[in-house]
């Protein structure tokens, strides 16, 4: 007996993208600078590590790019989160340099704690919407099969 391994799209479940979470090349990072031509030599190539970045680099860094929109442009453009770039948008100016911090640093950060736990509860969902023929594979494998296919359902057919 041969066995196919085709895919199909889940019923209901649509990936999560995982492009705001993922990293950037280091020439695509975010490049801090405390005023034009002034280089604080600190990049950052992916969310998470621009929310590390942001908790040590000079205030004046901030208020420079947050008056400019840097941080908006980069996160919507290079990034590809539009809705964070939005909240970012909505914080208010005249906040001190280090409430500004504080605000920026909390958007971020309830940001990506949103994405990887819709990431995670959209995998949880994908692997508990196998039929349970499916038992009698090593969920590992599931997950795998998932992951490279795009979260799209394997669908295994048996052929005599």
């Amino acid at each position: 007996m041969v066995t196919k391994i085709r895919t199909k799209k889940p019923l209901g479940v649509k990936p999560i993208s995982k492009r705001s979470l993922r990293a950037v090349p280091f020439e695509s990072g975010f490049q801090f600078y405390t005023a034009i031509g002034n280089y604080t030599g600190i990049t950052a190539t992916s969310l998470n590590e621009f929310a590390a970045k942001l908790q040590t680099i000079p205030l004046e860094s901030i208020t420079f790019h947050f008056q400019r929109k840097d941080f908006q442009k980069w996160i919507e453009n290079t990034i590809e989160d539009t809705e964070l770039a939005e909240k970012m948008d909505g914080i208010k100016n005249g906040l001190s340099a280090e409430d500004l911090r504080k605000e920026i640093l909390s958007t971020v950060q309830t940001s990506t704690a949103w994405l990887r736990s819709s990431e995670e509860s959209s995998h949880r969902q994908r692997l508990s919407s196998f039929p349970t023929t499916y038992s009698a594979c090593d969920s590992s494998f599931l997950a795998l099969m998932i992951e490279k296919n795009d979260g799209q359902q394997p669908e295994i057919v048996k052929k005599p």
